[in-house]
């Protein structure tokens, strides 16, 4: 990841970038908001099957609060549970760039798409 990393943080050309299926996990999505922090021209991340977790959800809605040039994230299948949903809904509420977000197959609860429910409603 730290190769993939480094490369992307001053990449101006691509604006997609897909790392489905891969186990990156914690540190993968440490290093992933690392690069989202530096390039200003990725507009869609896929991050699907990742496992990422709560853990990892709550490092990419640090980024995302501040991101102006993200349009779509796909975050399905990462284990992410009620607590990861609610540290994204804090991001939605001040992120408005995104237009899509993809969180099927995780474990967000009734309690979890609440959140992220009312974070959409602002």
């Amino acid at each position: 990841m730290q190769h993939i990393s480094d490369y992307l943080k001053s990449n101006s050309t691509v604006t997609s970038l897909s790392l489905k299926n891969n186990d990156i996990g914690n540190e993968g999505i440490h290093f992933i908001s690392e690069i989202l922090k530096s390039n200003s021209t990725i507009t869609s991340i896929n991050l699907q099957n990742n496992k990422v977790g709560n853990e990892g959800a709550q490092f990419i809605s640090e980024y995302l609060k501040s991101n102006t040039t993200l349009e779509k994230i796909f975050l399905s299948n990462n284990k992410i549970e009620k607590q990861g949903a609610q540290a994204i809904s804090e991001c939605l509420k001040t992120n408005s760039t995104i237009r899509e977000l993809y969180l099927t197959s995780n474990k967000l609860e009734h309690k979890g798409a609440q959140f992220i429910a009312d974070a959409l409603m602002l």
